[in-house]
C-alpha cells in the first residue's frame, strides 16, 4: 500500500480519515492488478450455458477492467423466447460491464446540534460496491448470422447461436478469459518441452539446407541446360523424331 493514514493516541479522527483508509487500499489494489495483470478487459467465472430449450443461465463471476474488479455473486437467467429467429439463425453476445452501487441501507443517527448532543436518524447506503453487470446484445438474424457490434466497455463473456427452435448453442469466448499464473507456468512448461524437441530437428534442417544449396553450386548451370535442351530438340528434327 502507497499510503497509510497515522493515527495517535488522544487525536481527533476525521470522517476523511476513515474514507482514506479503504481508499489508500482500494487504490493500491487498482494499481497491483492493472500493472500486473494489464489494462486489458477479462472475466473470471460467468459460466454461460443453455438452461433450456428458449434459456441461457449465467453463473457468478469477477470482471478485471483495467484495475478495478467488480462482481456478480448471483446466477443470472436470460429467457431469449421473444429474440429467436424467425426462419433462419440469429447470433447473440453476453456481455458484462461494470458500475458502481450503495447497498446495505440502515439506519443510522446523525448529530445535528453539537451543543446539545441532538440526532437525527436518517436511512443511508454503508456500503458501496463495485457491481459486475451481465446483460446479451442481439445480433441480426440471417442465413450467415454475424456477431453483433460491441461496445469499447463491455466485455464479451460467451457467444449464443439461436435457432428457429430455440438455444441452438452456447459458447465462452475464451479469449477474454483470465488466465491464471498456475495455467501460465503450464503452457510455458509445455512450450518448453515442444522447444527440446524441435530445435535438434530445425538444426538438422538448416545443415541439411545448406549441404543442399552447397551440392546445387557445383551443378551445370541454367545456361549449359538451355543448350543441350536446344541441341536435342535440333537432332530430334534432323533424326526426323516427332
Amino acid at each position: 500500500m502507497r499510503d497509510q493514514i497515522i493515527v495517535r493516541p488522544n487525536q481527533q479522527l476525521l470522517e476523511a480519515d476513515l474514507n482514506n483508509i479503504q481508499g489508500f487500499v482500494q487504490t493500491s489494489m487498482d494499481h497491483v492488478v492493472r500493472d500486473g495483470l494489464g489494462a486489458s478487459k477479462r472475466y473470471v467465472g460467468f459460466t454461460s450455458a443453455k438452461a433450456g430449450v428458449a434459456e441461457v443461465s449465467v453463473e457468478p463471476g469477477l470482471l478485471y477492467l483495467g484495475g478495478p474488479v467488480h462482481r456478480a455473486d448471483s446466477v443470472k437467467e436470460f429467457d431469449v423466447i421473444g429474440q429467436l429467429p424467425v426462419a433462419t439463425k440469429r447470433m447473440a453476445v453476453i456481455v458484462g460491464w461494470g458500475s458502481t452501487s450503495e447497498e446495505d441501507i440502515e439506519r443510522r443517527n446523525f448529530r445535528t446540534d453539537v451543543t446539545t448532543n441532538l440526532v437525527e436518524p436518517q436511512d443511508v447506503a454503508m456500503r458501496r460496491s463495485r457491481i459486475a453487470n451481465i446483460d446479451i446484445v442481439y445480433g441480426q438474424e440471417s442465413a450467415s448470422p454475424q456477431l453483433p457490434p460491441i461496445a469499447d466497455g463491455l466485455v464479451h463473456i460467451a457467444t449464443i447461436t439461436l435457432a428457429t427452435t430455440g438455444v441452438e448453442l452456447v459458447e465462452m469466448n475464451d479469449a477474454a478469459a483470465l488466465r491464471s499464473s498456475e495455467d501460465i507456468y503450464a503452457l510455458a512448461l509445455s512450450n518448453e518441452a515442444w522447444r527440446l524437441i524441435a530445435e535438434p530437428l530445425m538444426s538438422t534442417i538448416r545443415t541439411d539446407l545448406a549441404a543442399l544449396a552447397e551440392s546445387l553450386r557445383g551443378s551445370s548451370s541454367s545456361r549449359l541446360v538451355e543448350q543441350l535442351t536446344y541441341d536435342v530438340a535440333v537432332l530430334k528434327e534432323t533424326a526426323g523424331i516427332d
